[in-house]
């Protein structure tokens, strides 16, 4: 063969190669980037998710920050944690849905930075991220959209060792209304979610990976004359730490009894919270977060194109207990926008630790990039 025969030879083999790397990057998954904000994380901020968890936004003092931040797609933004110190975590996911991540956008910062990598979750329970959160030691919990947890413990040097904590039995999330609020009892024990498709609530033991769970009974809710459904995520209450706030659609707010040191939920029939009928037919309880003072923010639709968000004190719900219940259309809203008319994750500060109702204390967990020791 001739030199330029060779050249022609080379030319072709360089086409064909470039031509297979540019197949094999347009048919892989799209990688997660950083996250920016419009504004500055700042204490007291509350943050929620769209119906198809693919946007987010940023309210302060009742006004959104901007216009929605949107997300690569649906699913990829699998939920949502804002710790003590009022740092944004975001479980994150591809847009193929098979790489995680974890990102944190720190107080004062628009920008978020990598916490845990795709490398970091090499041989963990799931794919698909669907919540996190964050303990008081910077031990971060991740639950899958397979209902598989695992946690990430920090280590000396900035690295992570992730050990498997188990899975939820029974527990599935092709519905984007599961597995949301993924609350971490005070001592650290046990961590409580829910399923609207399986009208349960689930609480896993951090240490032993035992499983207990909470199936709603057959009851005619009030306003929807129906059985009442579980709607959405629900949440430990931080301060009392033995009731378990549960959405139930049009009939309401709910609570279920929970016991922090068995990890058992002893009262099968739940207790109505609020008052409300079925005056607005749209009417329609979605997500629940609690922030750092005890406060409990509640999302809801109030029309096909609207929603809103408002706010009940501990206090309040004390006594909805036993002798005032609330009535959640006549409050106030705290925030109103087409944004909010399903909001699928809810957070906003974390109590600082366990019992104070003071201020938040200091951020938990700095930035980090490497790769985690891995243990299964």
């Amino acid at each position: 063969m001739s030199h330029f025969g060779n050249q022609r030879g080379c030319r072709s083999l360089r086409k064909s190669l470039v031509a297979g790397v540019a197949a094999c990057l347009a048919s892989a998954a799209t990688p997660v980037s950083a996250v920016s904000l419009n504004s500055p994380v700042q204490p007291g901020d509350a943050f929620f998710t769209n119906n198809n968890l693919s946007t987010l936004s940023q309210v302060r003092n009742g006004v959104r920050q901007g216009g929605t931040i949107a997300f690569l797609g649906n699913d990829t933004l699998g939920g949502i944690f804002v710790d003590a110190g009022a740092n944004l975590y975001l479980a994150q996911n591809d847009a193929a849905l098979t790489t995680p991540s974890v990102e944190r956008v720190a107080v004062g910062q628009t920008t978020s930075a990598v916490v845990l990598s795709t490398a970091d979750f090499a041989g963990g329970g799931g794919t698909a991220l669907r919540d996190l959160t964050v303990a008081p030691n910077g031990t971060i919990y991740t639950l899958y959209t397979n209902g598989a947890v695992d946690k990430f413990t920090p280590d000396v040097g900035g690295t992570f060792t992730r050990t498997t904590v188990g899975a939820l039995t029974g527990f599935t999330s092709a519905d984007r209304g599961n597995g949301h609020q993924l609350s971490l009892t005070r001592a650290g024990d046990f961590l409580i979610t829910s399923s609207r498709t399986q009208n349960s609530l689930w609480s896993i033991n951090t240490a032993t990976g035992a499983v207990v769970q909470w199936t709603r009974p057959a009851i005619v809710g009030p306003a929807s004359a129906a059985t009442i459904s579980l709607s959405a995520e629900s949440v430990l209450d931080p301060i009392r730490n033995n009731k378990v706030l549960v959405p139930m659609g049009l009939d309401g707010l709910y609570e279920v009894d929970f016991d922090p040191v068995a990890g058992t939920f002893p009262t099968a029939t739940p207790q109505r919270l609020s008052n409300d009928t079925n005056s607005n037919a749209a009417f329609f309880l979605d997500g629940l977060a609690f922030d750092s003072i005890g406060n409990l923010f509640i999302s809801n639709r109030d029309s096909a194109s609207a929603g809103s968000m408002r706010i009940f004190s501990e206090a309040e719900l004390v006594a909805a207990e036993t002798t005032t219940p609330i009535t959640i259309q006549n409050r106030t809203p705290f925030y109103s926008g087409t944004d909010v008319r399903v909001a699928r994750d809810v957070a906003v500060p974390e109590p600082a630790t366990a019992g104070l109702l003071g201020l938040a204390a200091a951020g938990t967990l700095g930035t980090r990039r490497r790769r985690a020791r891995i243990h299964g």
